[in-house]
């Protein structure tokens, strides 16, 4: 059974997912968390914007991890 498409607005979303409006909004501006307009309305998918943040959130820990690997190289390096 295929999961109902469900949008809400972005009073709903900040409540659903614990992240201030003016956070969600400019996200949505700035096109980095999807949403659909209707009208002058911005509506949200919780879910799409749960994989998203999800998906940015592990992109920014492989980084970390490779500065952090680059930092050890660096340092092993050196202290040659």
């Amino acid at each position: 059974m295929q999961a109902k498409k469900t949008f809400v607005n972005v009073t709903q979303l900040s409540a659903i997912c614990g992240l201030s409006e003016t956070w969600l909004r400019a996200e949505a501006q700035a096109g980095r968390i999807p949403h659909l307009k209707v009208g002058a309305r911005t509506m949200f998918n919780p879910d799409a914007v749960e994989r998203a943040l999800l998906s940015r959130a592990v992109g920014e820990l492989a980084g970390v991890a490779a500065d952090t690997v680059r930092l050890e190289k660096m340092g092993a390096t050196n202290a040659s």
